[in-house]
């Protein structure tokens, strides 16, 4: 059959919808439940997608690209969490084991839980482990799952700051709930920030500066207080290894404290790598979740409550 014999049995079959502006091209209708299997190419690309005829839904929508910033993670190479979702069940059954031996921001591991499976994520930075960590309790209330290769007491922070300052102040601007610099190199001590809620309602930043490896002296005060002042920062927060020498607390508590209504926190304040683990821990507003993500519903047949997991 002919290409024009083929397009007349399509029109024959009320299978062409035309376009209702001239110059429109005429599509082929797709309704849910026909058309072709899954191809070797998945896409929902800007004029390539597709609408199922009289539906809602388009082809290929479940591996979306990433154009929501409820999804966006600013993780460099983020996938769409559709795109593993739609590997997973099309490779694994519900209970079986998800490897992903370099899961960056983790979205392998989110699809994972979210469709009952079991996972094993593994990675060699501190950023992609805290994010993990972070979208999985976050987006799973109540999930269990073990981190494993992460401080758990002072001797391990300690050895993590002696070893690799930079992953150490990954691991540290999590540990505080906060988010860390994505590269090496500060501005004025800047090594990440925290979310929290302002008395109208809405997010702010704070700044963290961690010296794991080095004494703070109140200098480093000053050029944090700096960059506050020029950036409209509120809070500001030291994470040091060593106990602050008077003359630190001193420029500290230079600063004022900041009235809110959950209470007055000071504006610049210090914690140390024991207080991680002994206390007392900052005194900070309402922290916001960096990836504010929220519990999600799940209505795929595959998905089965109770899976757990471990990060490496």
């Amino acid at each position: 059959m002919s290409s024009h014999e083929q397009l007349d049995k399509l029109l024959e079959l009320d299978l062409i919808v035309f376009p209702k502006k001239a110059g429109g091209q005429p599509m082929y209708k797709q309704y849910i439940g026909g058309g072709v299997p899954y191809q070797d190419i998945w896409a929902y690309q800007p004029n390539t997608r597709g609408t199922l005829y009289n539906s809602d839904e388009h082809i290929d929508q479940d591996v979306k690209y990433l154009e929501g910033e409820d999804e966006k993670l600013k993780y460099d190479t983020q996938k769409p969490v559709g795109l593993l979702e739609r590997i997973l069940v099309t490779s694994s059954d519900p209970g079986d084991t998800v490897l992903d031996p370099f899961c960056g921001c983790g979205t392998a591991v989110d699809a994972a839980q979210k469709l009952g499976r079991r996972w094993i994520g593994i990675d060699v930075t501190h950023i992609a482990i805290g994010m993990i960590e972070d979208r999985m309790r976050s987006g799973y209330p109540g999930i269990e799952f073990e981190t494993i290769g992460v401080p758990r007491d002072l001797a391990s922070a300690e050895r993590l700051a002696a070893e690799d300052k930079h992953q150490f102040q990954q691991w540290a601007c999590w540990h505080v709930g906060g988010y860390p610099r994505d590269k090496k190199g500060g501005d004025k001590g800047v090594d990440g920030w925290f979310n929290y809620l302002t008395d109208d309602g809405k997010i702010a930043q704070g700044v963290i500066s961690v010296k794991g490896g080095e004494h703070l002296n109140p200098g480093m005060v000053r050029d944090l207080g700096r960059v506050m002042e020029r950036d409209h920062h509120k809070f500001g927060l030291f994470i040091t290894a060593a106990m602050p020498t008077k003359g630190v607390r001193d420029e500290i508590e230079s600063h004022p404290l900041i009235e809110t209504q959950w209470g007055r926190f000071p504006a610049m304040q210090v914690v140390t790598i024991a207080q991680f683990f002994h206390g007392p821990k900052p005194q900070l507003p309402p922290l916001i979740s960096p990836t504010k993500k929220a519990a999600r519903v799940e209505t795929r047949v595959s998905h089965q409550k109770g899976s757990q997991g471990e990060l490496l």
